[in-house]
């Protein structure tokens, strides 16, 4: 199964999208890929949550788990806690050579982005990207979102609304009207589906 199915069964919901059914459906559609939510103690001025590979086995997530963990900050608000998470699940969707599964193998991800911005992205810095546009598609069935778009052209609503409706940082609400959305969506997509 793929994201291109998770993306199916988001259009049959209402908003805003429940974390819970989501997990669940990520379940369903990936029973071979199980994983934990732990909430924890995270310095969210430097991260709001991250994605713990299974192979990872020397994590002490991973370890008393003994699966894929996604580790979600406590002080996080509702909003952020929705958006990190449904990032870090669509991790779950990953091939293996786009996680990272070390400590050292992240450190290099992160350094990687903040000193190469305009040159080669390796796989990892691409999952990162997609994952993020993955968590934008899971926020607002389609329909919704052109409805929501044509509002927001009209000034019937704005973006502080539409975060209040989806349940969302009102800072990642413009990403669900850009230009290239759909485009970057039914790549993401494609890409899935291709990749069964």
């Amino acid at each position: 199964m793929c994201f291109g199915d998770l993306y199916d069964y988001i259009q049959t919901l209402e908003v805003p999208i429940s974390r819970t059914d989501v997990r669940a459906k990520i379940r369903d559609l990936l029973p071979t890929k199980p994983f934990r939510l732990l909430v924890s103690g995270l310095n969210v001025d430097m991260m709001l949550g991250y994605y713990v590979s299974a192979r990872n086995t020397e994590h002490p997530f991973v370890k008393q788990a003994g699966t894929a963990v996604i580790v979600i900050a406590r002080e996080n608000n509702e909003r952020w806690r929705r958006i990190v998470e449904f990032k870090e699940l669509m991790h779950l969707f990953d091939d293996p050579w786009e996680s990272t599964n070390n400590a050292d193998e992240l450190e290099s991800l992160l350094i990687g982005m903040c000193e190469n911005v305009e040159t080669h992205r390796t796989e990892q810095m691409q999952s990162e990207i997609e994952c993020l546009w993955m968590a934008f598609a899971i926020c607002c069935p389609e329909e919704k979102r052109v409805e929501l778009q044509q509002r927001r052209s009209d000034e019937e609503i704005l973006d502080s609304g539409i975060a209040e409706l989806l349940r969302i940082p009102e800072r990642w609400v413009p990403f669900l009207f850009v230009p290239e959305y759909k485009d970057n969506i039914g790549a993401l997509i494609r890409k899935s589906r291709q990749a069964r």
